[in-house]
């Protein structure tokens, strides 16, 4: 295809289909895997690609949803800025119906975002990091027990990672 990644489906006989080829636009890199939502279709994320497309700008990640019949939606495209950027890990859908995920970087201090987002593409933001939350979530959350979501952090200075709680209203630990 672009280069830019695919999503291909390989039956347990060795058949492989691509439903998907991303070509920047639509997203760019997918790098957190496919999760399998309540209502049967398959969320991601893809670590570039999306709006504002240009060789300068080439676009801060997506969020999509593919039918069972390979119906492709781009969900939402991150600006780079007050929503973040580049998600390098598997969303996560809490028991509430929403898929949860945090972006590497971006946001207001540029370490990174917390963030919910519906399944027909509304964004919700629950948490920017600064530099003394040790911010950069990289790896994916997991809904607790209490309802709460728990994730790990890069850090915002070498080898500072850090492990966060965030409710579903955005309440930060």
């Amino acid at each position: 295809g672009h280069g830019y990644g695919t999503i291909f489906q390989l039956t347990t006989n060795g058949t492989v289909t691509v439903p998907v080829v991303f070509a920047n636009t639509n997203g760019a890199y997918p790098a957190g895997g496919l999760v399998l939502g309540q209502d049967g279709n398959l969320y991601g994320t893809t670590t570039w690609g999306g709006r504002g497309i240009t060789e300068v700008f080439p676009g801060y990640g997506t969020v999509f949803k593919l039918t069972p019949d390979g119906t492709f939606t781009n969900l939402y495209s991150f600006s780079g800025f007050d929503d973040g950027g580049f998600i390098y890990a598997r969303l996560v859908q809490g028991s509430d119906g929403y898929l949860y995920g945090g972006a590497f970087s971006g946001g207001l201090a540029s370490y990174g975002t917390l963030f919910k987002i519906s399944t027909n593409g509304s964004y919700v933001p629950l948490h920017t990091f600064i530099r003394s939350d040790s911010g950069s979530p990289y790896g994916g959350m997991t809904e607790g027990r209490d309802g709460n979501f728990y994730g790990t952090t890069y850090g915002a200075y070498a080898g500072s990672g850090s492990v966060f709680c965030v409710s579903p209203g955005g309440a930060f630990t």
